[in-house]
């Protein structure tokens, strides 16, 4: 695999060429997103429009290799669209119909996808993990004054405290 691109943030490093994408970490096993692509895999777990990307390998612990999908992503569209410089300029980038289906695609998707978490048995660590996670994220943007902590709790309670 040669002509190797990469990015990276402070919790992974991602790297690509033409045919694949490559993300690793020092920080944690990427083994749950491993064994979740395999188990979209095995279970056909697509619609339409929406579909995971398709696993190549994984190291075990913290290198796995997808193969490489070229598009634009919702976070982009949205951010991009609705960010203070666009704002200023005067441009208004948002097409709400295009995004308005992007996100029901999305939705439907996500649906299935959900349904089949709980139909199938999963390691209820890997769901232990995506909580503690989650609330770790809220508890830091309480400390740095981005949340209040009574909003922080609401979306605790509404969206954390579910996840088993």
């Amino acid at each position: 695999m040669s002509g190797w691109v990469g990015k990276s943030n402070p919790r992974s490093k991602g790297r690509f060429n033409d045919e694949f994408y490559q993300k690793s970490t020092d920080k944690q096993s990427l083994s749950i997103e491993a064994s979740e692509l395999i188990r979209c895999d095995q279970l056909q777990l697509k619609t339409e429009k929406v579909y995971p990307v398709e696993y190549v390998e994984f190291d075990g612990e913290k290198t796995l290799t997808t193969k490489k999908i070229s598009g634009v992503e919702l976070f982009n569209v949205l951010w991009n669209g609705t960010s203070r410089l666009h704002k200023i300029i005067g441009r208004n980038s948002i097409n709400s119909e295009y995004v308005a289906g992007k996100i029901s695609a999305l939705g439907a998707w996500l649906s299935i996808y959900h349904r089949s978490s709980y139909e199938h048995s999963f390691d209820v660590s890997a769901s232990m993990w995506i909580k503690q996670s989650f609330q770790k994220k809220l508890d830091k943007l309480v400390s740095i004054d981005l949340l209040t902590s009574e909003f922080a709790g609401k979306i605790t309670n509404t969206f954390v405290e579910p996840l088993a």
